[in-house]
């Protein structure tokens, strides 16, 4: 057996010694163009000694350091020992390259195999972190962990099967971690439950359905002394035939995946908890799925929302804002918010207007948006803001027999016109994003660099 593991240093190509390295010629892994993220494997009798091209050092950012990591990455040995420090400098922290490198490493030896009877084996990768302060390289390796292990849980939920993933399964998975951390928490279980709370969209999305639906809410005060706190709303259904606007047999495939927006939020509020960060938050989740039956809602019904807003129903396909308009009035009922922002795959319109690796954003406070758009650009989330113009709002006002519409009559501007509903069911001028990851929440097959299925974005 092997036991040799590779040391793997960075080096910078305008430094006099490390600029030596980079031009030694190294013939034995063909490496004849060295970019940055290029990887060259030297060979000794004790150990594998790996080098990995950072570019230019006058150059050098977070950027570049995630690239020549992700690029070197799937080349390594399996085994390994990072010399963190050649990764550090003054615009790159210690906390950026850890972080970096654990995510890494939890991407790649991500799977979800556990309905396999035969699994085929593979080599899982191991890495240590070595670097001056041990210590703190230790406590970064900790939160980055807590972190890649919520990231890997809300894949875990957006690919279990909807047989296994019933709203009843996944609420109840979110009240035993708000018992296990003794958090505070509503369920509401049922329709009966839902229906005292007068929930009646979603009941009206669940009356197909032979599964209960469900609403909880999870409060925690990571900072008593601020009386801010902020509502993290996920759309979860389970599966979404379409309802009577059915979708096509293509486009059903993979409809498990409805419910990773409710993941996203619920993996961010569990990584705020077990990291103890300094805020107050409130987890809500609506979960259902949307089935066709005898029972089930039907274009041209009128259904009253919790709001007592009445909404006539265009298309049985656009339940996911009906659901979330319980959800958010039902929050804002209950907990003194001072910011909302809502998760959801809400619409194939911002999959078509951004692709899949841009998740569009939607606001009514540009101040709030502008801090989620640093944050996102802090860990290379793409992000882009979409518009709501007071014409999406009037475009809802189509109906001739209710308050609203859940589709507008006009043509285009899908995921506009859905914001805009959601947007009807925010309270005043409290300070609101809708972030619809229906494009880059989900991949069918591998692209872009990740693997097929969830992807668990958003999260970091």
């Amino acid at each position: 057996m092997n036991t040799k593991r590779t040391i793997i240093f960075g080096y910078f190509t305008d430094m006099p010694l490390q600029k030596e390295l980079h031009d030694t010629p190294i013939d034995i892994l063909g490496y004849a163009d060295r970019k940055i993220g290029a990887y060259v494997e030297f060979l000794t009798d004790v150990h594998h000694i790996g080098t990995v091209c950072l570019g230019e050092k006058s150059k050098y950012s977070k950027k570049i350091m995630c690239d020549a990591i992700e690029k070197s990455y799937h080349t390594v040995q399996k085994t390994s020992i990072w010399i963190v420090d050649n990764f550090i400098t003054s615009d790159v922290c210690r906390g950026h390259v850890v972080e970096k490198l654990v995510l890494e490493k939890y991407a790649y030896n991500y799977s979800f195999s556990k309905y396999k009877t035969e699994i085929a084996t593979k080599e899982l990768m191991q890495i240590e972190l070595f670097g001056e302060q041990p210590e703190k390289i230790a406590e970064h390796v900790r939160k980055a962990e807590i972190l890649a292990m919520n990231i890997d849980m809300a894949k875990d939920l957006g690919n279990e099967p909807p047989n296994k993933l019933t709203a009843p399964v996944f609420a109840s998975k979110i009240e035993d971690f708000a018992k296990e951390n003794e958090l505070d928490y509503k369920r509401h279980s049922g329709r009966n439950a839902l229906l005292e709370i007068k929930a009646h969209a979603i009941l009206a999305i669940n009356a197909g359905s032979l599964i209960q639906p469900e609403l909880i809410t999870v409060e925690y005060k990571g900072d008593p002394t601020s009386a801010k706190m902020t509502a993290l709303v996920g759309k979860g259904i389970t599966f979404d035939t379409g309802g009577y606007s059915l979708k096509s047999p293509t486009g059903m495939i993979s409809m498990k995946c409805d419910m990773c927006g409710a993941a996203s939020a619920f993996a961010i509020f569990k990584t705020a908890v077990e990291l103890k960060t300094k805020v107050n938050l409130v987890l809500a989740i609506g979960s259902t799925d949307n089935m066709v039956s005898a029972s089930a809602y039907m274009p041209d019904d009128v259904i009253e929302t919790m709001a007592l807003k009445t909404v006539e129903i265009k298309s049985t396909d656009a339940e996911g804002r009906l659901l979330l308009a319980d959800v958010l009035t039902y929050v804002q009922k209950t907990y003194p918010l001072t910011k909302i922002i809502d998760f959801a795959t809400l619409t194939g319109a911002a999959v078509a207007a951004l692709g899949e690796q841009i998740t569009a954003v939607f606001t009514n406070n540009t101040d709030f948006l502008s801090e989620f758009k640093k944050s996102a650009n802090k860990v290379e989330e793409l992000v882009w803001e979409l518009p709501i113009y007071p014409l999406h709002h009037t475009g809802l006002r189509c109906s001739i027999v209710a308050d609203l519409a859940n589709k507008a009559d006009d043509y285009g501007s899908a995921a506009s016109y859905a914001a805009a509903f959601l947007e009807e069911f925010i309270v005043g001028d409290i300070p609101w994003i809708h972030v619809d990851i229906a494009g880059t929440a989900y991949y069918k097959n591998k692209k872009y660099g990740k693997k097929a299925g969830a992807t668990g974005v958003i999260i970091r």
